[in-house]
């Protein structure tokens, strides 16, 4: 089972540090690679970023996925 992060503050910092093995976007060129290869995919992106990093992963998930947001508010 792969396991990924997209979004590397300090939630995502708590994150990796409490799982082993994590697969992590070092920045925007990874997060599809990261959404590809993960069965369960953490989400900590800063809140103004959702909508661009959702846009950008949009349809490369695996329908399998599950997906664990940990933002704290999405602006509309």
């Amino acid at each position: 089972m792969k396991v990924g992060l997209i979004g590397n503050g300090h939630f995502g910092h708590a994150v990796t540090d409490k799982i082993n093995g994590i697969e992590v976007s070092k920045g925007r060129g990874q997060n599809v690679e990261i959404a590809e290869i993960s069965d369960i995919l953490f989400l900590t992106v800063q809140p103004s970023e959702v909508a661009a990093v959702l846009e950008e992963i949009k349809g490369r998930v695996k329908d399998s996925a599950t997906i664990m947001s940990f933002v704290g508010a999405v602006p509309k």
